[in-house]
């Protein structure tokens, strides 16, 4: 990867114009986007509660499974508490 950027900045025209196609602008204007839209997702993801998938009729305690001591996961049913859940996945 280093030589082909190394090649693309020493031999093309404007390589850091966003609009040159064949620039490292471009590659690095759509990897700065798809960045912040997984930094925004990733904030919006950390905010709902997860739920364990323990088939019914199983005894199966879920403070043994892995992250089981974190308070935003548990059994589906059962209510989360001390978790900030927005109105708009409530």
């Amino acid at each position: 990867m280093l030589s082909y950027f190394g090649d693309m900045i020493a031999n093309t025209e404007d390589v850091w114009n966003p609009a040159n196609p064949k620039g490292l602008g471009i590659i690095l204007a759509f990897w700065g986007v798809v960045a912040a839209v997984f930094i925004v997702l990733n904030k919006t993801l950390i905010q709902r509660p997860l739920y364990r998938n323990v088939p019914e009729g199983a005894d199966v305690d879920i403070s043994q499974l892995p992250g089981g001591d974190d308070t935003l996961i548990t059994v589906l049913g059962e209510e989360v508490l001390d978790a900030e859940i927005s109105p708009e996945s409530a």
